[in-house]
């Protein structure tokens, strides 16, 4: 009778964590954190939605950059520098993705928002 009732609540449970997903508050906050005691004056512009699995960012230099998990995309552009930054928030879980660049102005298609600066 317990093995019946677990086969019936499992699959329930199992639906109920799988929408945990990180918010873009959340992500916002994850960023932030992560850029605490950078002392360069910086930018930092981000998509307004969660990208879905299979998101691709295409930069200014032409690289591509191929994502098989929903995330938030950031990117952080440092004054007066060449170099820049994504920041890539895992949606699921929070896991943060940093990719250092050089002579990229950012990707093509974030024409999001800026959501704070140095």
């Amino acid at each position: 009778m317990k093995k019946f009732f677990l086969l019936i609540l499992a699959p329930f449970f199992l639906l109920s964590t799988l929408s945990a997903q990180i918010i873009q508050k959340e992500a916002d906050d994850i960023v932030k954190q992560r850029l605490i005691g950078e002392t360069k004056p910086k930018t930092v512009y981000a998509k307004n939605d969660v990208q879905s699995e299979g998101y691709t960012v295409v930069t200014t230099s032409g690289e591509t950059l191929e994502l098989e998990y929903s995330c938030w995309i950031y990117f952080v552009s440092y004054t007066g520098d060449t170099i820049g930054k994504y920041l890539i928030v895992k949606a699921s879980n929070g896991n943060l993705l940093e990719i250092n660049t050089k002579k990229d102005t950012g990707p093509r298609r974030l024409s999001g928002m800026e959501f704070f600066a140095d």
